[in-house]
């Protein structure tokens, strides 16, 4: 169950959830998962297309999301040669499916390349401004 279990066993134990950008479920899916009341806070890779991240915040904030952490620590990936030769193949999260739809993902050289076409290298603290 991934993520929406990890979203149910944060209200048992009374502790905010960090939603991520990326996951294994879509955003709605976490989100029903969820008990009334309970403390959501949610992490964002910021896209090249800052239209996506803008509709994706948007989405946070009408879900009552308490909290944005703007990631910034994969600006550039190295070289994951054992990533490479997976070749993770299956459909990414909800934030990738337009691209996944239109066949514009390459995997060629693994998830985690694919993954940081989705994050923006150009991401300066002057962005941040842009957020609130």
């Amino acid at each position: 169950e991934g993520e929406v279990a990890i979203v149910k066993a944060a209200a048992k134990v009374g502790v905010p959830y960090m939603l991520p950008t990326l996951s294994s479920y879509t955003l709605e899916e976490m989100l029903a998962a969820r008990t009334p009341g309970q403390d959501l806070w949610a992490q964002l890779y910021v896209n090249p297309d800052r239209s996506r991240s803008k509709e994706y915040v948007a989405k946070l904030e009408a879900a009552g999301v308490k909290a944005l952490f703007i990631t910034v620590d994969a600006p550039q990936l190295g070289r994951r040669e054992k990533d490479m030769r997976n070749k993770y193949t299956q459909q990414g999260s909800d934030v990738q499916s337009d691209d996944e739809e239109g066949g514009e993902v390459d995997r060629s050289q693994g998830a985690a390349r694919a993954i940081s076409s989705y994050i923006d290298p150009g991401l300066v603290w002057e962005d941040i401004a842009w957020f609130r």
